[in-house]
């Protein structure tokens, strides 16, 4: 590429296609187009092809920029070219917001709490469906997939 009389941008792509990081060199004869630095590779940009550029919607295979869709949530992880599910994360995300709604229940079960003992019940058969949310979703892969139980009033 002739960066004569261009601003150049560099991109640093992984093995992966996805760009990790996009920088301005203050002299651009530190990189060489193409090449690898550690697991990186420099591709250069023009300024004008990184008004368009996004990390999210684009990624390096075969020579070129190719478009992709965004990330679907944050527990999904860029493989092989395509957005894949990480299980782990997904279950932490979903145990968390499990964990939340725990908490938030906290104070309906404490002993001196002044509940009556029928809403008593309710809050307690309600915390142990929270508790059961992993087991009774478990193929979900999304949270929108996810049946919470429905707060006693």
């Amino acid at each position: 590429m002739d960066v004569t009389n261009q601003t150049i941008q560099v991109a640093m792509v992984a093995d992966d296609g996805q760009c990790v990081s996009m920088h301005s060199p203050g002299n651009i004869e530190e990189y060489e187009n193409g090449k690898k630095y550690g697991n990186l590779t420099a591709v250069f940009l023009t300024s004008a092809a990184s008004i368009d550029f996004t990390f999210a919607r684009k990624y390096w295979k075969d020579g070129k920029w190719q478009d992709r869709v965004a990330r679907p949530s944050d527990y999904h992880e860029w493989k092989n070219y395509e957005w894949k599910i990480n299980s782990t994360l997904f279950w932490q995300h979903v145990r968390m917001e499990r964990d939340t709604r725990l908490a938030l229940t906290d104070p309906y079960v404490l002993s001196d709490f002044p509940i009556a003992t029928d809403k008593l019940a309710e809050w307690k058969t309600y915390r142990a469906k929270l508790r059961s949310v992993p087991a009774d979703n478990s193929s979900a892969t999304s949270m929108d997939q996810i049946v919470w139980p429905t707060k006693p009033s």
